[in-house]
């Protein structure tokens, strides 16, 4: 470890004008390094951007930066049609843990198969509900096939796919390293949580 990260002096010192990855940059280290090193020495962490404050953008910048805003405005004067634009354009684009994702205004990135099924009950859903695809098509976010059940009714369901030697499969590739648990979800179309249950012992106990 570097000699100055074992120096409170130093580290409080340096941290009033250079963030945490500056710091960990000039001493060649990762980030996490210098924060546990803080923690560890109980220095208070700033705001982010504090070590940017007071600190003028050049000229050339600024200048650049406002032709950006009044570009930007001319060509889109109407701000509600722009967002609508933006709303349409970022529809149905990516996909998350093959999961459909949407734009919606006011909520940014969702997943489509959870505001399908809070469109259905007209409110948002709890934290502790789930949405199942009953044909297990992640992509199929038609109203009949979702239902909305709590977290262990989801991971049973998932887990209803599994065979014996699959779960003997599951738990050598685990413990031989050979995949990660987001790997072999994605791979035995089952959620994260029911592979965890799994290399863990919790589900199909020995």
């Amino acid at each position: 470890m570097h000699k100055d990260l074992t120096n409170p002096s130093w580290l409080t010192e340096h941290y009033q004008t250079c963030s945490l990855q500056e710091i960990a940059n000039q001493l060649g280290v990762c980030r996490n390094t210098v924060r546990n090193q803080m923690l560890k020495f109980g220095i208070e962490r700033k705001p982010r951007g504090t070590h940017l404050a007071g600190k003028p953008k050049p000229p050339e910048q600024r200048a650049k930066m406002a032709e950006a805003r009044r570009a930007f405005w001319q060509a889109h004067p109407d701000r509600d049609a722009f967002k609508l634009k933006i709303s349409t354009s970022k529809a149905r684009t990516r996909l998350r843990a093959g999961y459909r994702r949407i734009y919606i205004i006011g909520r940014g990135r969702i997943m489509e198969h959870r505001y399908v099924a809070e469109q259905i009950l007209g409110r948002p859903l709890r934290p502790d509900e789930h949405v199942h695809h009953i044909d297990g098509d992640r992509l199929n976010n038609a109203p009949e096939n979702l239902r909305i059940v709590d977290n262990l009714k989801h991971q049973t369901f998932h887990a209803q796919k599994l065979t014996e030697d699959n779960v003997k499969a599951i738990r050598y590739a685990w413990e031989h390293g050979d995949a990660t648990q987001a790997a072999l979800a994605q791979q035995y179309g089952v959620c994260h949580a029911s592979i965890q249950r799994i290399v863990h012992y919790k589900r199909w106990k020995r």
